[in-house]
């Protein structure tokens, strides 16, 4: 378990490893609590050549999509892979390989 910057939002945040494989859970006070699939990660918002897919104002869809999709009475997190990035942004990594 780590602080970080909600990659949506940009408030502090926990983010932890999941039980499964790469995938990210975030807990953020303003966005809910969210978790990251492995390609989300790798080729949205850590891609090893730094270039940004996502702005600013995908990132508000988003964290609106979670705070939408999010119910607290059962506290599971909302899954953001990368047809929900494209459903919700209309974006799509070009590198994205499956």
């Amino acid at each position: 378990m780590e602080k970080i910057k909600c990659y949506f939002c940009g408030n502090e945040a926990i983010q932890f490893n999941t039980s499964t494989s790469f995938d990210m859970q975030v807990k953020c006070p303003k966005c809910r609590n969210y978790e990251l699939t492995d390609p989300v990660i790798r080729f949205y918002l850590k891609r090893e050549d730094n270039k940004q897919i996502l702005n600013q104002e995908d990132k508000e869809k988003l964290s609106l999509h979670v705070q939408k999709e999010y119910d607290p009475n059962d506290g599971k997190p909302v899954i953001i892979d990368t047809q929900v990035i494209k459903d919700v942004t209309g974006k799509e990594s070009s590198e994205k390989k499956y």
